[in-house]
């Protein structure tokens, strides 16, 4: 079985920027499909955690913001 190591699959990865950083940082568009050798399997969590909040979003009608 092989592992995936892309941004998209990494635990650390939020709506294209990466949280590993003090500072989260936006993913650069040819490094999101490779990865880094920062990459962290993501967890049950991780999508419940997203699943949530698209179900949130998609209710009001909104939109996520990135500060």
């Amino acid at each position: 079985m092989k592992l995936e190591s892309n941004c998209w699959d990494c635990g650390d990865q939020q709506s294209g920027y990466c949280t590993w950083f003090r500072s989260r940082k936006k993913i650069p568009m040819h490094i999101v499909d490779k990865g880094c050798n920062h990459y962290r399997q993501r967890t049950l969590t991780d999508v419940k955690a997203d699943i949530l909040v698209n179900k949130v979003v998609n209710t009001f009608n909104g939109e996520i913001i990135n500060s």
